[in-house]
């Protein structure tokens, strides 16, 4: 006999985190769909959420409490607009021409009479000017239509009627072009391939990594020899290997900001400065956790404004925008001084990364590439060289920015380094970067409390579109996150 879960008041508390479980579960589903997320990306969440939710029903007494709210959850499930929407757009992404044909013939269906409308001619009274007695005017004679109430009721046509018609037209229109219309299976399926594949260079544009990520990944997985080699012809490929680095140095930037061994430099109630050294490779990696007063496009300004760095950045002496790849991401040369040692030059490229819909972040990646050629060569990079110059090399630098509110910030960094510096030793080198990030959280909260007096403000405005932009994405997350 399968066993049954009764309620009493020692499992009010289980049976309360149970039904929490899901329903949180299912709002995560619900913010996916009104982000406007592919359903291919929500159609799995969904899925898994309503077969673990029905295994989870079949395991209740009926009659208890919980069961009935996860059935009335499960019926909310089935009957939301946004779930709805979202299983149709699915439907049409799998069998694009079955819809489309059940689309075209719906207008063979007959419709209901529209109710009866009459005209009827009436007199304009026209005063003219200077005249004291008002005239009668037949000359500018208007036509109203007046909407009257059809005495004879409108004749209802059954919905079970009109779905025999379209099926039965349906039915007749597929016989009859059945000789004539032949379907390439493979080409219908290569061309919604590409359907997706441009979707994906979409959410890319728009910052969206994983997304386009996770979209790129599956179609690749599954591709038969074919469409591999179509996939490589079209440029996906290079695409897709493309997106796969980008996401392998975000995750392991990432997990360096969840990792431990760190020694505690400063901990206060606004900021904590944490630092590991590594002697064996000679570099240090400095953390930085603080939450910032300000709005986040103002925070975003400072980082987004190459141009700006030597204004805030410590011993940063020059910098400048090299190229812009995409509208977030960008190379970048700056030139570092330092006292009585050479000066330190690293070019590197820097990409921005919206997550707002997977963890409420927008995070800045950047790491060194002057010593790689062959990105490069890709890329078509181009730089002066120096040899007075000595390279910085930025093996991985984050930035990782959650909006708290239109207000308020926090923003956690972190940052791994080698200055080439062989004769002085892992210690020093360890405290003057630490030194650096205390010194650059300083200045980044004075320019956020003055921004509107600081450089960045007459850069703000100037590219008022792309901070437009970005706030939009704020502001849209803000709304999700307070249903």
């Amino acid at each position: 006999m399968k066993n049954k879960l009764y309620e009493d008041e020692s499992q009010m508390q289980t049976i309360d985190y149970i039904y929490e479980e899901f329903r949180k579960e299912f709002d995560l589903i619900l913010n996916k769909c009104q982000a406007f997320d592919h359903c291919t990306y929500i159609i799995d969440y969904y899925y898994n959420f309503k077969t673990g939710l029905k295994e989870q029903i079949n395991k209740l007494d009926p009659n208890t409490r919980l069961s009935k709210q996860l059935r009335q959850l499960d019926d909310t499930s089935e009957k939301s607009l946004e779930i709805i929407n979202m299983l149709n757009e699915y439907e049409e992404y799998r069998f694009p021409s079955k819809v489309q044909l059940i689309k075209t013939f719906k207008s063979f269906a007959p419709k209901a009479p529209q109710k009866k409308k009459t005209v009827k001619l009436c007199e304009s009274l026209m005063i003219e000017e200077n005249q004291a007695i008002a005239q009668n005017n037949l000359r500018n004679s208007q036509l109203q239509v007046i909407q009257e109430e059809n005495l004879i009721e409108d004749e209802v046509i059954p919905n079970q009627f009109e779905q025999e018609v379209v099926e039965s037209e349906i039915h007749l229109k597929n016989n009859f072009h059945q000789n004539k219309m032949n379907i390439n299976p493979e080409q219908e399926e290569i061309n919604q391939l590409e359907i997706r594949m441009e979707q994906a260079k979409g959410l890319y544009q728009e910052a969206l990594l994983d997304e386009a990520f996770e979209i790129t990944q599956d179609i690749f997985l599954k591709l038969n020899n074919k469409q591999a080699q179509w996939f490589k012809e079209k440029g996906y490929q290079e695409f897709y290997e493309n997106l796969q680095e980008k996401k392998l140095i975000l995750t392991q930037n990432l997990n360096e900001l969840e990792s431990g061994g760190w020694r505690i430099e400063k901990q206060t109630q606004n900021l904590i400065i944490k630092y590991k050294l590594f002697e064996e490779e000679s570099t240090v990696t400095v953390y930085l956790d603080s939450v910032f007063e300000a709005n986040i496009t103002k925070l975003m300004a400072l980082i987004n404004e190459i141009d700006l760095y030597h204004n805030y950045v410590p011993f940063c002496q020059r910098s400048s925008m090299n190229k812009q790849l995409t509208k977030t991401c960008k190379i970048c040369d700056i030139v570092v001084y330092f006292p009585f040692i050479s000066d330190r030059r690293a070019v590197f490229v820097g990409e921005g990364i919206d997550r707002l819909m997977i963890n409420g972040t927008i995070v800045f990646v950047c790491k060194s590439i002057d010593h790689n050629i062959d990105y490069q060569q890709k890329h078509d990079i181009h730089f002066e060289t120096n040899k007075k110059l000595v390279s910085l090399i930025i093996n991985y630098y984050i930035f990782e920015l959650t909006p708290i509110n239109d207000n308020k910030c926090r923003v956690r960094a972190i940052t791994n380094s080698n200055p080439q510096v062989k004769y002085l030793p892992n210690w020093l080198i360890g405290y003057l970067a630490r030194k650096m990030a205390h010194e650059l959280f300083e200045r980044m909260e004075r320019i956020t409390k003055n921004f509107e007096k600081s450089p960045w403000f007459e850069k703000y405005n100037q590219n008022i579109e792309f901070y437009k932009w970005i706030d939009q994405k704020v502001q849209k997350y803000f709304e999700l996150r307070q249903k």
